[in-house]
């Protein structure tokens, strides 16, 4: 075993071979099972994620240390032999992708040749990964050794089979990814609504059988697998529900002083913006290739929450780049945190003067209120009042909390929009009502309150907007732990990657931030890595040599070398840089003290008491030094 640094709260165990992985996880998932007794430091682990020789383990660093979850994987007893499952599931693939001549000619076959081998065995499923659904298989011929892509699409389709190393995979999803594609199917890989929702489970045996397209009078995603089209309607209901219209119809009927429902109040949206998404704490579903998603600055959202009495994980909207405006209907408490941005509660100036109904019966406008917020607090938002958020003049979301929660629906455990694999809620639209719960009734708020099953928590005090955001042009310093794959890069890459400056780029979005800088990172080889987890703030470099940090969206396992991962509080402040801005690494050490690559190395060099004792003071106060403006009490370093 190798164990590799991964953040400031995971280690990465390297192993010989699948089987070895196998075995070590099957051990692991035993130990931290519930019904297993509390007291070792394995209570402290909280997600174990499984690749092709890999396994993540993240744990909780206030419970637990590295040394000690090293210690403890160690002393397990792996040698038991896991017990697969022997199901077969057949693939039908019409060979038409962009990919397929490249590959032909990579390895020196014919594109016939190709599809021939890629069907001849059955592969079988090793783990799942990167997204939803998506497995990786293995198993199939020994040509197939294939290099991913230099440069990821942006953009894959549903359905697309495709080879990355050994690996054959199905894109459950529209996604990014760097596969060479072979070709497509029709059949459904990921249905949320299913038990379980992944068609393919660790242990199957998969055979890909070549089929030609054809043209069917109904859409594909409305047929059974028998090609029976009896859950077209329960589908295309499913879609009438989604939309404004019918949010509309639901809302209405639940607004209002006298109703009866579950809901008192909405929020209208008239202008939702660039991007507008709901988002709570996120889920744990990494065994299903799910992300965790959730707010990209989680902070801000759970400060949204505690201004209104709510829960830190009660849903709120995520509103990126501003530009938004809501109506209330019935009256609701609302707030708003996280960038800075101008804010307007727009109302009628005689709504309480006693001639409003005279106004109206003559036919005259209303004069308009407006209020301008000039810090994070909670407004009293009336029935038909608008509320505005501008754009931020420096950081990128804001959240919009409501108290009650919103009265949304929950996917695997969570209402967190995931704009990779198109789980949870989809982003908002104009016209689209959202439904409020009333306090007293809403299930995750019960447990803040006294006996009475009621909420308690009143709303909080006013807080400042943050100093110091990221601004487009300007340098944000983010603290990053090296590893687990720096050791992939020579010693001029990884200088480069903390000494140079990199630019957030337009093709960013909350899976992750693409990066642009003077020179490529340098790596000791263009070996290809075996797919692994990929933890949100891992910083990613795929062949082009320019870094991707990956965000909430992220894909829960990659092919491409992770040189360094962002401590939890600089993931969060990456969750608030806008395009244009620029970064400069700072590493950490062990200790949790800011270094650079040369004090990595002088120290490794160095066996003089005294210089490191200066180099120790030095690097203290330049840690306090460059220590991070924001503050957050429930999201700490280690």
């Amino acid at each position: 075993m190798r164990f590799l640094t991964c953040g400031d709260g995971g280690v990465l165990v390297e192993l010989a071979d699948l089987d070895e992985t196998l075995r070590v996880f099957a051990a692991l998932r035993s130990a931290t099972t519930a019904d297993k007794p509390r007291g070792s430091v394995l209570d402290a682990v909280t997600q174990l994620i499984p690749a092709a020789r890999t396994i993540l383990i993240a744990f909780d660093p206030l419970l637990a240390s590295r040394a000690g979850i090293i210690a403890a994987v160690r002393a397990l007893d792996v040698s038991a032999d896991v017990c697969r499952r022997s199901r077969t599931v057949e693939i039908p693939v019409v060979y038409d992708g962009e990919d397929l001549a490249d590959i032909a000619r990579l390895l020196g076959v014919s594109a016939s040749q190709i599809i021939a081998r890629h069907c001849a065995r059955a592969w079988s499923v090793a783990f799942v990964g990167f997204a939803p659904g998506f497995a990786y298989l293995t198993g199939g011929d020994e040509i197939f050794d294939v290099p991913r892509r230099t440069v990821p699409r942006l953009s894959v389709p549903a359905g697309a089979v495709g080879l990355a190393g050994t690996f054959s995979g199905v894109y459950p999803r529209v996604s990014s990814g760097g596969w060479q594609l072979l070709g497509h199917t029709e059949r459904t890989m990921w249905d949320e609504h299913a038990d379980p929702p992944a068609l393919l489970q660790p242990g199957d045996a998969v055979r890909f059988t070549p089929v030609r397209e054809r043209a069917v009078a109904a859409p594909a995603s409305c047929l059974s697998d028998s090609g029976e089209s009896d859950n077209c309607d329960a589908k295309i209901r499913f879609h009438v529900s989604d939309s404004p219209e019918s949010d509309k119809q639901k809302a209405g009927k639940r607004c209002g002083p006298d109703s009866a429902g579950v809901a008192t109040a909405a929020l209208e949206a008239v202008r939702p913006g660039l991007l507008t998404t709901f988002q709570d704490d996120g889920r744990r579903s990494a065994d299903m290739g799910v992300t965790g998603s959730g707010a990209a600055d989680p902070c801000s959202s759970h400060l949204a929450n505690a201004l209104v009495g709510n829960p830190a994980n009660a849903p709120v909207l995520e509103i990126t780049g501003g530009g938004v405006r809501f109506v209330a209907h019935g009256d609701a408490v609302v707030a708003v945190a996280g960038a800075p941005a101008p804010i307007t509660i727009i109302g009628n100036a005689d709504r309480n003067d006693g001639v409003s109904a005279q106004h109206n019966a003559e036919g005259r406008a209303h004069a308009l209120e407006r209020t301008v917020v000039i810090r994070q607090e909670a407004m009293l938002l009336r029935d038909g009042e608008a509320i505005e958020i501008g754009v931020p003049s420096s950081g990128l979301r804001d959240y919009l909390a409501v108290r009650g929660g919103f009265d949304v629906e929950r996917s695997l455990g969570s209402a967190a929009t995931d704009t990779m694999s198109g789980i949870g809620p989809k982003p908002i639209v104009s016209g689209q009502f959202l439904a409020v719960h009333r306090p007293e009734a809403s299930p995750s708020i019960t447990a803040c309150g006294g006996g009475d099953g009621t909420c308690g928590n009143s709303v909080g005090l006013p807080e400042p907007w943050p100093e110091h955001l990221p601004k487009s042009g300007e340098i944000t310093e983010l603290h990053v732990h090296l590893g687990p794959r720096d050791d992939w890069f020579t010693a001029t890459g990884i200088s480069d990657f903390l000494n140079r400056i990199w630019t957030v780029t337009a093709q960013s979005n909350r899976v992750g931030l693409r990066l642009q800088g003077e020179c490529s990172l340098e790596r000791r080889d263009a070996a290809e890595l075996a797919s692994e987890a990929t933890p949100p703030g891992s910083i990613e470099v795929p062949t082009s040599g320019q870094p991707v940090i990956f965000l909430r969206d992220q894909p829960v396992t990659g092919g491409y070398p992770v040189i360094a991962v962002l401590t939890t509080r600089s993931l969060n402040l990456a969750g608030q840089l806008p395009p244009g801005a620029q970064i400069r690494f700072r590493c950490l050490s062990d200790s949790g003290e800011s270094d650079t690559w040369n004090r990595i190395l002088a120290s490794q060099l160095s066996d003089s008491p005294e210089s490191d004792n200066q180099e120790s003071d030095k690097q203290r106060a330049q840690s306090q030094e460059h220590k991070e403006v924001r503050q957050c009490p429930d999201c700490s370093e280690s």
